[in-house]
Order: structure tokens, then sequence, then C-alpha cells
């Protein structure tokens, strides 16, 4: 929308010094916010427990040691396909880490007992109603490698 002749050298030079003049003001803004924090591990654990604590869950294993757990259950809505590939994963971890705990995969209807239950964040209120005296872990996806490192290495501390 720039007039004929020079109007769009005048508009194209105008959107380049405003783009320059955005990235100059962005580069001082990350550079003064990157040196307030350093630890990328403690920001990170940051995030995590105020998202747990604000859905409303305990953070992951605070406290829980290997000795206190005897059963992991990996649970989804059938208890077939998702969480008996989270369970396999799982059990891998735990035995390379040469702990003396149960994993299995279950549907939420079948869940009897386990120490640690496992199972995708919008199903964690009905597992949560199931068995009420376990600690309930919420994972967005069930062969998220990390999520299980977490827990192995809470567990073995």
């Amino acid at each position: 929308m720039s007039t004929k002749g020079m109007g769009i050298v005048l508009t194209l030079s105008s959107i380049a010094v405003s783009a320059l003049t955005s990235f100059i003001i962005g580069a001082v803004f990350i550079r003064t916010d990157a040196s307030e924090s350093d630890d990328l591990d403690a920001a990170t654990a940051a995030v995590a427990a105020s998202k747990s604590e604000a859905k409303g869950q305990a953070a992951p294993l605070a406290s829980a040691k290997s000795e206190n757990v005897r059963s992991i259950v990996v649970d989804c809505d059938a208890g077939m396909g998702s969480s008996a590939m989270g369970a396999t994963v799982l059990r891998g971890k735990i035995n390379d880490a040469g702990l003396d705990i149960e994993v299995s995969n279950a549907a939420i209807n079948d869940l009897k007992d386990a120490d640690i239950v496992i199972t995708q964040n919008e199903l964690t209120d009905r597992t949560r109603s199931m068995l009420p005296n376990a600690q309930h872990l919420s994972i967005d996806k069930f062969m998220d490698a990390s999520f299980y490192d977490e827990l192995v290495a809470k567990l073995v501390k």
C-alpha cells in the first residue's frame, strides 16, 4: 500500500529499521534475563513443581525411597497398548538400576494394589478414586523415557 516510485523503498526500509530495533531491544532483555538464572536444572524443577501444584498434584516422588516401593503400575483406560509399552520401558530401567520393584500394566477398572500408579494426565482423577492410598504420577506420553529416568533416579537415591 505504498505510493509509486520511492514509496516502496521507504516502506521496506522502515520495516528493516523496525526489525533491527526490535532485535536489539530483545537481545538486551534476553542478556539481562539470562544472567539472573544460570541453573537450568533448578529452573526446570521449579517449573515442574509449579505445574504440579497448579494441577493439585504432589511433586513426583519428593521423598520416596526404593525400599518403600514394592510395585508400580502403569495404567491406561484399556490396559493393553500404551500402558504395556510404558511398563516395558520402565521395567527395563528398574532392572538396569538393580531395584527389586515389580512393574506391571493394567486397565483402570482392574487396579488392585500398587505403591505408585503412573497414568495419563486426563485419567489421574479416575485412578485416584480406585487407589486413594497410592502415589499417583501423571504423564503426557507413556513412551517418555526421560520421565522414567527421573523416576528411577529418585527411587535409587
